[in-house]
């Protein structure tokens, strides 16, 4: 009895370690994938580091699971499972199956899945190589960066349909496998086992556990994916638009004669190009915005504000704009190069979508303190927004049917940013009378300090 014990409690336990094990697999190879596809489109060699580093824990999983089938030295094969980023417990657990996994055919035909998928991770990882050298010694061609991202879903499909086998298949097993254990510990004596009875039920749910995590994992990749999949098509659109229209103009000022004309395209090429500017300014911030908030620090708002001010001065030029401040609140503790992105959007916004017919827009700042919040007010007396869209312009890429201007990431990356700071953003408009952005950031026990000091 002594020894059923002991051999169901490693093989349910080594079957938990094979999933944690797959499971830390399957998270890496899909931020691997992602990156990867950031770093085609964007060409930012610091994407193409995290995929390598991504990549590398599958790899490392992949060649500790072939030694351990192989019988190689334990202590080197802990050695690569632990740099791969698992745990001390699910190591040792895993390391303890080693050939057994042969003579249990659930885990066995499980494992079969596994080097399915290590060859495809072997894939993804030569096509990172390709991707890299080719992106070293020239740019990649539109058709390129979409040959090499179809490649890479490909990829990343038969990777999940393996991870879901792996799922089916080990829990079908497990199943099969206590049912076998009730019947051995109920014809041994069911009182002495019931300790047995209750680690089994213990292991049974942390394995379920891990499945729910699993599948809501995969939920939150799929989402991920479906966004990444929607910039990336929407990004290549807007970012060729303009050169075609820019290319057009060109074709119509080299065949004009009259010098009047030819000024006239030349100022709808300057307006082209400054949206193609704008729109690669809002790719930059967005790409700055999924980085993670390392710095803290007091930020001074009416310098912040200023600044954004003094970045769309050239519209004071024919427009009669005025400027309120009332800075109640000088300081806040955050991070002051999201917070000055999110301002510099929001007064932008404000200066743009002014009202022609209003003699003088006026757009007024003001900053307060609540309870628990330093918030600013960012109102305009504009264009304003229907009812109906209050509740999408912060959707990425939504455009109103009176906006001819932006292309819809700038207030998508604004709410992303107070998000990350551990604020929030809210706005409230009325068409033809104007627009008020709120944004609220938490008062920090630091910057409490600061206050009263």
């Amino acid at each position: 009895m002594i020894l059923v014990n002991y051999f169901s409690f490693h093989v349910l336990s080594s079957a938990r370690a094979y999933i944690n094990v797959e499971s830390h697999y399957a998270r890496s190879h899909k931020n691997a994938s992602r990156n990867l596809l950031l770093y085609i489109y964007l060409q930012d060699p610091a994407y193409y580091k995290k995929f390598e580093k991504h990549i590398n824990v599958p790899i490392q999983n992949g060649t500790a699971r072939t030694m351990l089938v192989q019988n190689k030295d334990k202590l080197s094969i802990k050695k690569i499972l632990l740099e791969a980023g698992n745990t001390e417990e699910t190591v040792q657990d895993f390391l303890w199956a080693g050939r057994n996994v042969y003579y249990l055919p659930f885990l066995n035909l499980a494992l079969s899945q596994c080097k399915a998928s290590d060859i495809l991770v072997q894939q993804l990882n030569n096509l990172g190589l390709q991707i890299n050298a080719e992106s070293k010694v020239r740019s990649l061609s539109d058709n390129e960066k979409l040959f090499f991202a179809k490649k890479i879903d490909n990829i990343s499909e038969k990777l999940i349909i393996r991870e879901v086998n792996f799922s089916k298949i080990l829990n079908a097993g497990i199943k099969n496998f206590n049912l076998w254990i009730y019947i051995t510990d109920a014809i041994i004596i069911l009182v002495l086992f019931s300790s047995s009875i209750l680690k089994s039920g213990l292991l049974i749910n942390s394995l379920a556990q891990t499945k729910n995590e699993l599948e809501l994992k995969n939920q939150l990749l799929t989402t991920t994916n479906e966004e990444l999949d929607k910039f990336v098509y929407s990004a290549s659109h807007d970012l060729r638009a303009p050169l075609a229209s820019l290319k057009g103009l060109l074709i119509l000022a080299n065949e004009e004669k009259d010098m009047g004309e030819i000024k006239y395209y030349f100022t709808l090429m300057i307006e082209t190009i400054e949206k193609q500017d704008k729109f690669i300014l809002d790719i930059i911030d967005y790409s700055r915005n999924k980085k993670t908030v390392t710095v803290e620090q007091i930020a001074q708002l009416e310098e912040i504000v200023d600044e954004s001010i003094a970045q769309h001065i050239y519209y004071y030029k024919d427009h009669a704009i005025q400027i309120k401040k009332d800075m109640a609140v000088k300081e806040v503790f955050t991070d002051p190069t999201r917070l000055k992105m999110i301002l510099n959007n929001l007064i932008s916004n404000a200066v743009k979508y002014r009202d022609p017919d209003k003699p003088v827009t006026i757009i007024k700042i003001l900053s307060y303190k609540t309870d628990e919040n330093i918030c600013i007010d960012v109102i305009d007396n504009g264009i304003g927004i229907k009812n109906n869209e209050l509740d999408k312009v912060f959707n990425m890429f939504f455009v109103s049917e009176h906006n001819h201007i932006g292309i819809g990431l700038g207030l998508y990356i604004a709410k992303e940013s107070i998000q990350k700071l551990g604020g929030f953003i809210t706005v409230n408009s009325h068409l033809g009378m104007g627009t008020k952005f709120t944004i609220c950031l938490p008062i920090t026990h630091q910057f409490n300090m600061r206050m009263v000091n």
